[in-house]
Formats: structure tokens, sequence, C-alpha cells
């Protein structure tokens, strides 16, 4: 697994220089551009400029990248199709050019490039790795590693262990490279990178109820390498735990791996203050098929529901979501989330969680997530976090690790 996480180090994961963990994810706090301006003086400044670099927009903020490669992800928020046509005209106003040409100047001319294109299972979200050809893992990974070094520490401490699989730093690894016998090793480790990095998410952070704490270094973990192989391949990139927090239904509330093949519920009680944000942060449950990490098409077009959706409540204040893949009844439509046929799991999202709720996850072991997801006609068990993470039988865990989930 230390093979993916490095790949994905310099590959897909923005990671930016500054101390300012808001800067580091490209994410502005209200009072970063006072932070920006007054931290970074251009060298011949006198000290106490405070005035942006010459060639630095007024309004700009400077978040530094490390890498050569970086990927950046705007978001727009859609509640329905009526927002389709605003966020359209949102995404098409952000727009990418070099600051030469945003000052007014020439654009540099391009880069050429002669990358290697990966041939994966269609259908399958990318960051799964089925490659067509396993070994096509290693090129790729050797490419760029080459074009985004890691950090001199673990350039020291870890590439070294690389070495004996034919992977050196200025150099591009080939299947010729390696004996054969090690070879046959390495094309059966990389087929199953995907599924043994899903199934070690829960190890990442801390199963509870069917859900998945994350740890609170989630999108900002240095050289915790499972945190970050975890984000890789389960969800490409991810906010820091002060912009977003993500609880992954990986399991019901028994433990069971979720399937189309049931009928479930989620009841919310209050005061759910773990999806506590701040406005006009929300909460939403997305709805995800386990084979591909996608969402799951359905005849409704719902792919989740948040608490900006007009969502019936019990008497006692609480909302329960249906989860299945046929109409729970015209009373209960509000509150449907289609499941696919197949095997499925839940993404729980706080966006722009309060102050408090990123400090709570600091210490899983006593942090209140999600209830369980209730199997129709049962009950999941009450039990401590600690307990509950706990609870899993020999035929679970069998399940599990059939599943790619443990």
């Amino acid at each position: 697994m230390a093979l993916a996480q490095i790949v994905w180090r310099g590959w897909l994961l923005l990671r930016f220089g500054s101390k300012d963990r808001n800067d580091r994810e490209g994410v502005a706090s209200p009072n970063d551009k006072v932070r920006a301006l007054s931290r970074r003086r251009p060298l011949g400044f006198r000290k106490r400029e405070v005035r942006p670099k010459p060639w630095r927009p007024q309004r700009a903020l400077r978040p530094d990248a490390p890498t050569r490669w970086i990927e950046l992800q705007p978001r727009v928020n859609v509640k329905d199709e009526a927002d389709l046509a605003g966020a359209r005209a949102v995404l098409q106003a952000i727009t990418l050019q070099p600051l030469s040409q945003y000052n007014g100047g020439a654009a540099p001319a391009p880069a050429t490039y002669n990358y290697e294109v990966p041939k994966m299972t269609p259908g399958v979200a990318t960051s799964h790795m089925q490659f067509d050809d396993p070994l096509q893992f290693w090129s790729i990974f050797s490419n760029a590693l080459n074009e985004n070094p890691p950090p001199a520490s673990e350039i020291a401490a870890v590439l070294p262990s690389f070495k004996y699989l034919g992977i050196e730093l200025g150099k591009q690894w080939t299947p010729a490279s390696v004996p054969p016998s090690i070879l046959a090793q390495m094309k059966t480790a990389s087929a199953q990178i995907g599924d043994l990095a899903l199934g070690a998410i829960p190890l990442a952070g801390t199963l509870a109820s069917g859900w998945v704490i994350p740890p609170s270094n989630t999108g900002f973990a240095g050289t915790d390498y499972l945190s970050r192989l975890s984000v890789a391949v389960f969800g490409l990139t991810a906010n820091a735990t002060d912009q977003a927090i993500y609880f992954s239904g990986v399991l019901d509330g028994n433990n069971k791996p979720m399937t189309g093949a049931k009928q479930y519920t989620l009841t919310l009680k209050p005061p759910m203050g773990y999806a506590k944000p701040i406005a006009p942060g929300f909460w939403s449950v997305t709805m995800y098929e386990r084979v591909t990490n996608y969402t799951a098409p359905n005849a409704i077009n719902r792919y989740h529901l948040a608490d900006y959706d007009a969502l019936k409540r019990n008497a006692d204040g609480s909302i329960t979501l249906y989860l299945q893949t046929t109409s729970p009844g015209p009373d209960k439509q509000s509150n449907c989330l289609p499941s696919p046929p197949g095997p499925f799991y839940l993404i729980f999202r706080n966006y722009a969680p309060s102050p408090e709720v990123t400090a709570a996850l600091k210490d899983r072991a006593t942090f209140q997530g999600p209830p369980g997801v209730t199997p129709l006609g049962g009950e999941w068990p009450h039990a401590s976090p600690s307990k509950r993470s706990r609870r899993m039988s020999p035929s679970s865990r069998s399940e599990l690790r059939h599943d790619g989930l443990l």
C-alpha cells in the first residue's frame, strides 16, 4: 500500500507550502487576504511593507504548490434542476490562465507533454486503479514520481526501499529493469491496490455504527500514509476537517455490508451535533454504488438528500430517510434516497462544520457520529462508539474481506 501512497502524494492530492491550513487547501477564510498580504513580503521591500508583491493582483491569494502537477476542483452546490443554469454560469466564469496573461502580458508557450495514457476499466472510478494491464500502474507511478518528487525527508527515508522494485528517482521504470520473479509479484500487488486501500478505510479512521469516523488530519495528513491512501482511493481528494467532514457509511448498524436487495432506514435525531455547520454550510447524505464508486442511477434522478431539502419530520423532530430500490410510498417519497440493486455505501458530509465539531474529531474514541443504518425489520445495537466499533462477528469480517471493505 505504501507504493500507492507515494504516487498519489504527487499525482492527485493538492498540497500547498504555506503554514496556513486554509491556504494549503486552496480555500479562503475571511481573514486570509489580510494574512496573505501581510505575511509574504517581496525581497527588497522594507520590513514594514505589507502591500502584495508587484506582480501579484491586489486581491489574489498565493497558495504555493511544491509539485509540478496540481488538481483544481471548483465545487458549486446544485440543490435542484432550477439551480443548473446558475451553476453552469458560475463554473464557466472560473478561468485558468498564467499570471503574465492575467496582468495583460503574453501567455508563455504551452508546455509539451508526452505522458502515458492510462488504460483502465471503463465505468469504474479511476481512483480504484483498475488498469487493463496492472503493470501500467508502475510505469505511470514512476513517471509521476519523477515529475513530482516527494519531500526531501521522504526521499531519504522511504524511497530507498523502492530501489529493489526498479523504482529510482530520475529514472523511468520499465518491466525489463526488474527480474521476472519480482515483476510477477509487482503485477499481483498493483492489481490489488484499489481493493486493499478500500479495505483499509476503517483502519485509517474509527468504525462506529457502520460509519467510519475520519481522522482529524484528513486532507492534511502529512506523513500519515494510511490516511492519505484512504483519501486518494476512496475520495480522490478531500478538504481539511475545518472545511468539511466526511463520514463514510460502509456498513449498516449491524456491521453488515449494505445491498439493494434489502430495505433500510436512517433516522437522524436532534441535536445531530456531528452535522452542525456554520451558515451557509449544510449536511447531506449521498448514495454510491460499491462496485463503481459512482452515484447510483435511479428513476427519480435523486442522488443525495440534504438539510435544505423538503424533508418530512417525525413527531419528535427526527428525520427518517428510506434507502431502497423501490418507492416507500407517496407519504415518504420526499425522504427516499434510491439505492442500486447491488452493494452500496453512503457518505454523510458536513460542509463548513462548526469549530466544536472539528475539535471533537481529534478524539475519535468519544466522538458521536451518525446513527447506524437499520435494515427493515431489524434494529442496530445501541452501544458506546468504542464497543460498536468492535461488535463484529467472524462471519461479518469474512463478508467484509470478500467485499473489499476490511
